[in-house]
């Protein structure tokens, strides 16, 4: 059976105020949360620190959204 860890439940309560009834296994950050840009940047390094996890080449534009203007 597989479970939320009470690690990853309480790294979304505190960085993104998710509530326990928005946290399943099904749930997608960005499309079902609507965790994104920078907002999903922040939450994904905070991950690798809490979880002890390399980034390294993590593709972070393979599942977010950039939200710094191109025309700059």
């Amino acid at each position: 059976m597989l479970i939320l860890s009470e690690e990853f439940k309480n790294l979304l309560r505190s960085e993104e105020q998710i509530s326990e009834n928005e946290m399943q296994l099904s749930t997608r950050l960005s499309e079902d949360l609507g965790i994104d840009g920078v907002d999903a940047h922040y939450l994904m390094e905070s991950y690798a620190d809490t979880f002890s996890i390399d980034a390294g080449d993590f593709d972070f534009h393979r599942y977010f959204n950039d939200e710094t203007d191109a025309s700059v």
